[in-house]
This record gives structure tokens, sequence and C-alpha cells, in this order.
């Protein structure tokens, strides 16, 4: 995805979402009129979800270190590490943010914070032994890039959309009191409206994503450093449970319910010997299908490196699977394949970091 391209797609969706919740608020006030029971209304509901959204940016980090039990990264074991963030971070225009180790054998990595110049790093230990150095400078670009974009803010600020759609369809939309099949029909519109709303966050998520990725490329000047890391990050869930992640997700470099599945996909794709089906895919090599003599999914260690043979057949099932391409629409990040071909087409382009 062009740089042009993924700007507009951001505009958009933003456009969207905003729109969407300027139709419902437009068809409250239509339906009521300038009623001043229904303005209070309306006004109370606004300041709940602005307490809301203030309380969960404020508590946010301070909740975020708790449950992860993370703690500073270590200046001196880790001096390269806070080298790197800190080039980046001057080249991003921004203060260096804090960094942090969490002790978690997924490989992956999380920015968070109130503003882009009080930001915070977290890096999980089992990205530290997934990937080489250079591929972790490439990561810590794409967290730098979230920063400089405000993306923490311009989430958590678009998540409290759908909660709001909600209420406002719940508690203004009319009724049949006397059946009660019109209280029935409200829920579920009230429901459904979050969803849609719900859809377009997901969506925005997603294009951030990219960004992120673009200033990547740019700052370290080598996409493929970024390709390689995404390849790694997407099978290191093999065997996980991806719950204790969710609240995060849209956080994380990659998300782990997805690299979840397609990690244990890769496994049983090409474990015990099983014969691989045939490559069809850019991403295969043009060969004959392969025996991997590989050990099963349960006997692997968590973020440990894996043979080309899972990596090719795993690529080639999340491209060519329709259930892969439907759940990208529930997915706060893109298809690890879609990422990769836009990484690709950024080495032709070469964008300044300027640009993005």
């Amino acid at each position: 995805m062009g740089l042009l391209k993924l700007r507009l797609a951001m505009l958009l969706t933003m456009t969207l979402l905003f729109g969407f919740l300027a139709a419902v608020f437009g068809l409250v006030i239509w339906w009521w009129g300038p009623a001043i029971e229904t303005s209070l209304a309306l006004a109370g509901i606004m300041v709940f979800v602005a307490l809301f959204t203030a309380l969960q940016w404020w508590a946010g980090p301070a909740i975020i270190k708790w449950t992860t039990r993370m703690k500073p990264l270590d200046e001196k074991e880790y001096a390269w590490i806070h080298e790197d963030v800190a080039e980046l971070s001057r080249a991003a225009g921004i203060k260096k943010p804090a960094l942090w180790l969490v002790l978690d054998g997924s490989p992956n990595a999380f920015a968070f914070g109130r503003t882009k110049n009080n930001s915070n790093i977290a890096i999980h230990s089992g990205l530290l032994h997934a990937l080489n150095k250079e591929e972790v400078r490439a990561v810590l670009a794409h967290e730098v890039g979230h920063v400089k974009h405000w993306d923490v803010v311009v989430i958590t600020l678009a998540s409290t959309v759908p909660l709001l759609v909600y209420y406002l369809v719940l508690l203004f939309f009319p009724r049949n009191n006397k059946t009660g099949g019109g209280t029935l029909g409200v829920i579920i519109g009230a429901l459904f409206a979050q969803f849609l709303s719900r859809l377009l966050v997901m969506q925005l998520s997603r294009t951030r994503e990219y960004y992120a990725d673009a200033f990547s490329a740019a700052a370290t000047k080598k996409p493929a450093l970024l390709q390689s890391a995404l390849k790694k990050i997407a099978y290191g869930f093999r065997g996980v449970n991806p719950a204790p992640y969710k609240a995060k997700a849209s956080f994380y470099i990659a998300s782990p319910s997805e690299s979840a599945q397609l990690g244990n996909k890769a496994t049983k794709m090409t474990v015990n010997g099983i014969e691989a089906r045939p490559c069809k895919t850019s991403f295969c090599e043009a060969r004959e299908p392969r025996r991997f003599a590989g050990r099963r999914s349960t006997e692997r260690r968590q973020g440990t490196s894996i043979g080309f043979s899972e990596l090719d057949y795993a690529l080639e099932w999340e491209k060519t699977n329709s259930w892969a391409q439907l759940s990208e629409w529930f997915s706060t990040h893109p298809l690890t394949y879609k990422r990769l071909e836009a990484l690709e087409e950024l080495k032709a382009a070469r964008p300044s970091i300027e640009s993005v």
C-alpha cells in the first residue's frame, strides 16, 4: 500500500467513524427536537463518555504496568536498545520513550502512554530471544512510529465511539412499551450500531499499523528487516493462549490471537514428517513438496525459530484461506502477508522519514 493510499484510507476511516457518530446524534436530535430533557440527557451521556475516556487515558499506563508486571529495561545490560530508541526518537522528533521489559516468552512489543512525549515501549523477553539485533531495531522503529503518530491516543479516543453510539441508540430511540417488542428491537439496534462502529475502529487500527510499518521502513532504510521480524513474530505464539493479550491487542506489533492461529497452523502442516501440500503462492519456493522432520507442537519452545517449510506453508494458508480473509475484518492488525507485501512496495518507493 503506497503512502498516498494509506493516508487516504486513514482519512476515509476517520471520516466514516466520526461521521457515523454524527449521524446517530443527528437522528436523535431530529426525532426528539429541541426538548430540554433530551438536551440534558445528551449532555449527561457526553459527560459520562468524556470522563470514562479521560480515566482510561490517565490510568491506562499504570494499569498496563501493573497487569504485565513489567520492569524498567536495564540500561547497562540492554545499552544497545536504549541507544537505538534514542536515535530513532531523535529522527522522529519526539522525546525518547521509557523502555520496559515484560518477562513473557511470546515475541512481541507494544507502545503505550498518554502523549507522544510521555510514552513507553514495552518489549517481551521472547522478542529478544527470537529476533536478532537488527530485527529488534526494526520492531522498535515500528513502535516509535506509533508514538510519533499519536496512535495510542487516537485508538483510545476512537474506541469510545462504539460505547457512545450504543448508549445513544439504547436510550433515545423509540420503543413500544406496551408489547415490549420495541424495547428488544432498540437493544438489537444498539448492539448492531455498536458492532458497525467497532468494525470501523478496527479498520482504523489496521491502517495505523501499515503507517507504523512505513515509518520503520523509512527509519531503518531496510524494509526487509521488519519483514523478517514479522515472519518470526507472526508464528511465535504456537501453543500459547492469546486470551491474556486481548485487552492490549491493538497496541502490539502483531495480533496475539491471529499469531497463535497461524503458528499452530504452521506446526500442524509440517509436523511428524507429514508431507506438505504443493506451494502455489509467491511466498513459496518452486520445488516439490518436502517432508519436514519436526517435533510435536507441544514439545516446541515458545518463541523459537521455525523452519522454512513451516513459514512457506503458513503464509500460503493465510493468503488462500477464506476464513483468514474474513477474520481480518474483526482484527486490529492486517494479515501478515499483506504487511509483507506493503513493505515490499516500500523497497522500491524508499520513503523519507519526513514523509511518514
